[in-house]
C-alpha cells in the first residue's frame, strides 16, 4: 500500500491552521510528559508573530502536514534579494520538527529523514509557485545534517533539478536547474 500524500502549506492564525499546530503540539508535549512552553521557545517565538500577524507574499510560515493534517514541521520562508545573487533567493530558517521527533524513543530515522527531505521538497514548490526564486537556501537544523543534505543535494543535482548545490557554514545552497 502506498504512504498517503503529505501537504507543505502556509500556516496562519487568520485559516486556524497556526492554533491547530500549537493544539496539535501541546498534546504531544504532553503525552511526553513535556511543556509545550519549553519546546523550542527561540525559534517558535520567532514563528508565532508572522503566523499571527497579517499574512505577506515575501515571507511567512510554513508546514508539512500528515494525511490527517496533523503537522509534523514548521518554519519560516522568506524570499529576499540577497548580496552575492542577482536574482531572488527562498531562505528556509527555524525549521522545527513535531515534539515526537525530540521526545520519541522508538521514532526511526527514516521518519525523520522523510520529514526533512518533505520541508525540503515542499520549499521547492513554493519556490515553484507563490515565491517564485532560482535560489534556495535552507538553514541546517545541526551539523549532523550537513552528510544528511549532502547527500539529498547529490541527489538534486542527478536528477537534473539542481544545477549547483553545495553547503556554505550552516547552509545548504541550492541553485535550481532552469528551465527552458
Amino acid at each position: 500500500m502506498a504512504e498517503a500524500e503529505k501537504s507543505f502549506t502556509r500556516i496562519s492564525e487568520a485559516d486556524g491552521s497556526w492554533s491547530r499546530v500549537v493544539q496539535y503540539w501541546d498534546t504531544e508535549c504532553e503525552r511526553y510528559g513535556e511543556n509545550f512552553d519549553d519546546y523550542s521557545p527561540a525559534s517558535l517565538g520567532t514563528l508565532a508573530p508572522l503566523a499571527q500577524g497579517a499574512q505577506i507574499p515575501r515571507a511567512g510560515v510554513y508546514g508539512l502536514l500528515d494525511e490527517q493534517g496533523n503537522c509534523l514541521s514548521v518554519c519560516q520562508l522568506n524570499k529576499a534579494m540577497l548580496p552575492g545573487y542577482k536574482s531572488w533567493v527562498l531562505r528556509l530558517r527555524h525549521l522545527v520538527l513535531a515534539p515526537k521527533f525530540d521526545f520519541d524513543d522508538a521514532l526511526k530515522t527514516e521518519e525523520y529523514v522523510d520529514v526533512i527531505a518533505g520541508s525540503l521538497i515542499g520549499m521547492y514548490a513554493i519556490s515553484e509557485s507563490e515565491m517564485e526564486a532560482p535560489h534556495l537556501k535552507l538553514h541546517l537544523r545541526s551539523p549532523a545534517d550537513r552528510s544528511l543534505f549532502g547527500e539529498i543535494g547529490n541527489g538534486l543535482e542527478r536528477y537534473g533539478i539542481a544545477k549547483k548545490v553545495g553547503i556554505h557554514g550552516a547552509w545548504l545552497h541550492i541553485d535550481k536547474q532552469v528551465r527552458e
